[in-house]
Parts: structure tokens; sequence; C-alpha cells
């Protein structure tokens, strides 16, 4: 009967072990996406781009629910997402999958650090863009 016991309490204790706190890996204790990120890579779409931008060149300001972007690349064949410009931006942190909607486009976020956000729309053969601080 100890055997048993003994058995059953190793068993419990491998279950407790293996089922640690670090599922959510893609997020880092509380992440604020306000303030300067610039955009140093976009990939996918139907065409396949690997497009990546020196920091500085394409730099998002997230401010309140406002984006504002400054577009410095002149390269018309880089896909480079958005131009200079305003736009309206939601962060949803409520659900079990972060989304992150600019205008009407809604991108499914990868990784969201103090330092890297990454995201997409590849359910619709979207784009996957790589910012960083």
């Amino acid at each position: 009967m100890k055997m048993k016991m003994l058995i059953y309490a190793l068993f419990g204790a491998t279950l407790l072990m293996g089922c640690q706190g670090d599922d959510d890996g893609n997020a880092s204790l509380n992440p604020d996406i306000n303030g300067n990120w610039n955009l140093v890579r976009v990939t996918g779409g139907l065409t396949g781009v690997d497009d990546n931008f020196e920091t500085g060149m394409i730099v998002w300001n997230f401010s309140d629910r406002t984006l504002e972007v400054t577009n410095r690349n002149t390269d018309p064949n880089l896909e480079d997402m958005y131009e200079t410009g305003l736009y309206n931006f939601a962060l949803d942190t409520s659900a079990d999958a972060l989304t992150l909607t600019i205008d009407t486009v809604s991108y499914s976020i990868d990784t969201f650090t103090n330092d890297e956000l990454s995201f997409g729309n590849q359910y619709a053969d979207g784009y996957n863009l790589r910012l960083i601080r």
C-alpha cells in the first residue's frame, strides 16, 4: 500500500513540475506599447517578401489611441506597410490571443515585450511585422 501511495505522489509531483507558468512566453510583465518603435522587418504576403529596414528609417509612435508613422523609406520595391501619417489603433489584451488593430486591420501579436513587438495577419496571406525599441 505504501508503494502505491509513493507512486501516486511521484506522479502528482511530476505533473506539477511540468506545469510551470511560462505558457505566456509571448509577453513580458506588463509591456507598454506607448512610445517609439522601429519597424525593422516585414515578411510574408502573397509574394513572400522579406524586407529589412535600418533602425530609424520607419518609426512608429504609439500614444493614447493614435499611431504616428514616420516613414523615410524611398525604395518602392520594399514593403513598408504604412505611409507617414496618423492612424487609429487599439490593443486588445483581454483575450487569450493578443491583438493589435490599426485602423480596420487586425493583427495577432506573436511577441510583445518591452523591447520587441511582432505581429501579423497570417490567416489572410498577410504580412508579419517586427518592431523593436
